[in-house]
């Protein structure tokens, strides 16, 4: 049961009754919207329905929202209700209502959260993606993170999610790939390799390369003409940064469902079907661009013909062009094959994380996607600021091992991949963020991931000694669980019945931070009824000589404990049973684990 729906549809019942009691047949307001108050006292739900309606019913809002809260009180006669300033109304559902949802969470285990919203829609996200010329490293990071969690919350939400990642690997970049790794290649044969020439690749992560190609073809190409060679280097060396690529997002715990080529979407002519596509409806054309704004005069510029989008028909300020003077694709060209590719796999729904130097670059392409697919589909781009790695306030630039940046490998040695996904998570994927090592290692309330790492365990602390203690067996259904009672109670189950709600929520803004805010909030209601039991005999989870009671504080422990794991693993997180290391009692929340 999804509380908020739960609750919108008792209301609907309640409007079409008052309806007819003031003499109205029943008019399709649209959606009756639902909120829930930042403050409890203003009650579980509110909903402005009675004012956005009584224009239209010729009503006073107070008086059409007294009328509502009569029918909603026949329906659910020990709700608390009330009409608040000009017609709001404020719903406190009764305290047996929270008290049985437990039974819900705990019954759904590690289904909790997930849904049928997405209709099983197909759902492509790319992500990652990016030119295979060496290990990733922390400029990828962020879009890693990001388009993992999004996947999963779609997944939770009940698309069919397919991850893809798209290779770069037809362009000059990868040209210079190949010519650093010859350099490595003659290197290993025993040239001194004085200085990397500037524009190639100097990461020392391609003298195993060289080496293995030593092993693999001898000094076979050490005299050849460079035209014979790049070739067999080019594709020898994409696969083994791809190689590289893949063994840093095992680390992370990404898997994708399928590696696309851009050199295979060329080669298999799909890039020519699309500009048929797009010339069939009079989109692209031969003609020249203007001369550009930072020429000086019209000496310094002759115009070209070239192959052109009629991209301002869409808002752009000029025509973009598809091929360049030589007669080369441009990436525009081959982005727009890829994703009309995507639309002819079926995929519904096409989702990008890019990283935020593209921003430029997203009109053209989803106009040019929305031309090709007659509207039928909209590229959906979210784009992420660097990442800015520190410690003790001072910015990490380099890497020993990469020579010019700070490899995902390098991160995940220092904190965890568990650290990484759930920090990276906390800020939405559009602002600045600074990795502070000194931070996401503290073992304190100041660091969002252990504070919720540190409320799963002592919930599993509690859980454990639960069953050393007594037999519960927590899936009967006939437990009394009127006990429940308290405010901090009542609020810590309230806030779970957020999750899916939010779940939902977080899969429309592709926001996965919406999910960490919302975990370490749960986590902190969680922590402060934890020491309330410290002063409150009547609120401790384990009460020995109170079967009755305990029973249903465990199962209170239980629900927390399923809403916090779903959570962390929809984050991409593995949930902790136990702290490995103590958290500093200076830090700590008032109590600790062993104290459950």
């Amino acid at each position: 049961m999804i509380v908020k729906d739960h609750i919108q549809h008792i209301l609907k019942e309640a409007v079409q009754l008052a309806m007819a009691t003031h003499d109205q047949s029943f008019i399709e307001l649209g959606d009756i919207e639902i909120e829930i108050p930042k403050k409890e006292e203003h009650g579980d739900f509110a909903t402005n329905f009675a004012l956005k309606a009584s224009k239209k019913l010729g009503v006073p809002p107070r008086d059409l929202a007294q009328t509502i809260i009569e029918k909603i009180q026949s329906l659910v006669p020990d709700a608390t209700l009330s009409v608040a300033g000009p017609g709001f109304i404020n719903i406190k559902m009764p305290s047996s209502f929270w008290q049985n949802y437990i039974l819900d969470i705990v019954k759904q285990g590690q289904s909790f959260g997930k849904t049928d919203y997405g209709q099983h829609k197909s759902v492509n996200i790319e992500f990652v993606s990016g030119n295979p010329t060496g290990p990733l490293h922390i400029g990828h990071v962020r879009g890693a993170v990001i388009g993992q969690i999004i996947s999963n919350i779609l997944e939770y939400s009940g698309y069919d999610v397919t991850r893809e990642y798209y290779i770069n690997d037809a362009g000059l970049q990868v040209e210079k790939l190949a010519r650093s790794t010859y350099l490595r290649y003659r290197e290993a044969l025993g040239e001194h390799i004085e200085d990397i020439p500037e524009g190639l690749y100097p990461g020392d992560y391609l003298i195993q390369v060289g080496q293995d190609l030593v092993q693999k073809y001898g000094s076979k190409w050490l005299d050849t003409p460079e035209d014979e060679w790049i070739p067999i280097f080019r594709e020898d060396a994409i696969s083994a940064m791809m190689a590289l690529i893949k063994k840093d997002l095992k680390e992370l715990d990404i898997y994708f469902d399928l590696f696309s080529s851009e050199k295979a979407l060329i080669t298999e002519g799909k890039v020519d079907s699309a500009l048929d596509e797009l010339l069939k409806r009079d989109l692209i054309y031969t003609g020249t661009l203007p001369k550009p704004q930072s020429l000086q005069s019209n000496d310094d510029w002759t115009p070209e013909e070239l192959l052109l989008f009629r991209s301002t028909q869409f808002g752009d300020e000029i025509d973009r062009p598809l091929k360049k003077v030589d007669g080369q694709l441009t990436y525009f060209a081959s982005d727009i094959a890829y994703h009309y590719d995507k639309f002819m796999r079926n995929h519904e729904r096409l989702i990008n994380i890019w990283g935020a130097d593209h921003g430029g670059y997203i009109p053209r392409l989803s106009s040019a996607v929305s031309a090709i697919t007659d509207n039928k589909c909209q590229v959906e781009i979210k784009t992420c600021q660097m990442v800015k790695l520190t410690r003790g306030g001072e910015e990490i630039k380099m890497s020993k091992r990469a020579g010019t940046f700070v490899t995902l490998q390098d991160l995940i040695g220092e904190v965890g991949k568990d650290v990484i996904f759930f920090t990276v998570a906390t800020k939405s994927s559009n602002t600045q963020f600074n990795f502070d090592l000194d931070a996401v290692t503290k073992q304190s309330m100041d660091n969002p991931v252990y504070y919720v790492q540190y409320a799963h365990a002592r919930a599993s602390s509690v859980l454990r000694k639960a069953a050393d203690t007594f037999d519960i067996d927590l899936s009967s259904p006939d437990y009394d669980l009127r006990s429940l009672k308290d405010p901090q109670e009542l609020s810590l189950i309230r806030k779970m019945s957020h999750f899916t709600h939010l779940i939902q929520l977080a899969s429309e803004k592709l926001e996965p931070h919406i999910i960490t805010d919302y975990l370490y909030e749960l986590s902190s209601s969680f922590h402060s009824l934890w020491n309330s039991g410290k002063k409150n005999d009547e609120l401790r989870f384990i009460q020995e000589e109170n079967l009755e009671n305990t029973v249903a504080k465990v199962l209170l422990v239980k629900a927390f404990q399923t809403v916090i794991a779903n959570g962390l693993r929809c984050s991409n997180v593995v949930p902790m049973d136990t702290m490995e290391r103590a958290i500093p009692v200076e830090d700590a929340p008032e109590n600790s684990i062993k104290q459950a």
